[in-house]
């Protein structure tokens, strides 16, 4: 029997490992992306367990992206960043440079029989009916897919066009303005609050990323980057020093759907639940989706396609659905909690519990509520 036909919009990590993952038995894959090349932007992310793993399986070779585990999570609080306390967390995180993770995705495509990519070109119409869409691609080309996998970004246009949304503009300005070159860095993660603004610096070899986010966007911040910047120097005993190139600076628009599925289409990614790195969980929510999703599709026979895309799509959309709430209820309260001048430690503590899993947040605010700041 003919395979079925997938079209996945975005070459991400999200719709990379997506197609990675669909069986080559059953699926004729096309991937688009808008971009002329793999989207390879970025400094370095982290891969709790559920996407670490869903990684490993993909790739030939996990040390082709694999750093040196993060060892530790280092917690600061109030106005002077008085230490706080320090968390092992070799077993559970993974600092890994973005640039590789794509590149090392891509590389596997070409070993994939039953997939074609198509870069410089991206989704203009999908003119769908339950059982089939009928696509147009900014290069002219049209075809008819029985599935469209949406895993574009948080700022899909056609997810606007086809699903329910609600837009909710992000309160909280998350700058990647510095990255230091720092040649004796350890790796670990350093999280502080001070001036209610709170702040990340995440160490992957030799560089440094500071990211910080507060109530719209930073005007008075000479303290927040000495403070940043001593905290950085102790870690690497000086000798760090800025490196422009590799800095970012963006803000987060979350956008939050109600079903991750319009008949045979389905989301995927930053294009399903924009996280706001918060709680620095986005790609390893991404490589979750992922997996579940193709691991749906490849469960049934192709003659049973039609009969059984259905509940496939519906078992997916109700698993995430429930997992995204979460997340997105981590970091709803979490961020406000963090940024509002009283600390209800006791909702906190109840919404941990009932969370589960280990997040950098999770650590940071506990320590929070145990010191008292």
């Amino acid at each position: 029997m003919a395979r079925r036909k997938i079209l996945i919009s975005g070459a991400g990590v999200a719709g990379l490992t997506t197609a990675l993952l669909l069986d080559p038995d059953k699926y004729e894959v096309t991937l688009v992306e808008r971009a002329n090349e793999y989207n390879s932007k970025g400094f370095a992310i982290i891969l709790w367990k559920s996407g670490y793993d869903v990684v490993e399986q993909v790739l030939d070779d996990i040390e082709l992206v694999k750093s040196e585990p993060l060892n530790v999570a280092s917690f600061y609080g109030g106005n002077d960043l008085e230490f706080v306390h320090k968390t092992d967390i070799s077993e559970v995180g993974h600092s890994v440079e973005r640039k590789k993770l794509i590149e090392a995705l891509a590389a596997q495509l070409p070993s994939k029989n039953n997939i074609n990519v198509h870069l410089g070109a991206y989704i203009t119409d999908i003119d769908k009916t339950p059982t089939e869409n009928d696509v147009t691609l900014s290069n002219g080309t049209t075809g008819k897919y029985d599935l469209v996998i949406l895993a574009d970004g948080m700022h899909s246009v056609m997810r606007s066009k086809i699903f329910q949304t609600s837009v909710e503009s992000e309160e909280y300005q998350l700058t990647y303005e510095w990255v230091y070159n720092c040649p004796k860095l350890k790796n670990e993660m350093i999280y502080g609050y001070m001036d209610n603004t709170a702040f990340l610096i995440q160490t992957v070899k030799d560089k440094a990323l500071i990211g910080y986010y507060n109530k719209g966007h930073l005007e008075e911040r000479t303290n927040i980057e000495k403070s940043i910047k001593s905290l950085i120097d102790n870690s690497a005993g000086g000798s760090c020093r800025i490196d422009r190139e590799s800095a970012m600076d963006f803000s987060v628009e979350t956008v939050r759907v109600k079903s991750a599925v319009s008949d045979t289409v389905v989301l995927v990614g930053d294009a399903y639940h924009g996280h706001s790195p918060t709680i620095a969980f986005g790609t390893s929510a991404a490589l979750e989706d992922a997996n579940l999703l193709a691991a749906n599709l490849n469960s049934f026979e192709l003659v049973d396609f039609k009969d059984q895309i259905g509940s496939s799509l519906a078992e997916y959309d109700k698993d995430r659905k429930n997992r995204v709430k979460k997340l997105y209820d981590f970091q709803d309260f979490a961020e406000k909690l963090v940024l509002s001048e009283s600390h209800t430690h006791v909702e906190l503590v109840k919404l941990l519990m009932k969370m589960g899993g280990t997040y950098p947040f999770e650590y940071w605010m506990l320590h929070l509520i145990k010191s008292g700041t």
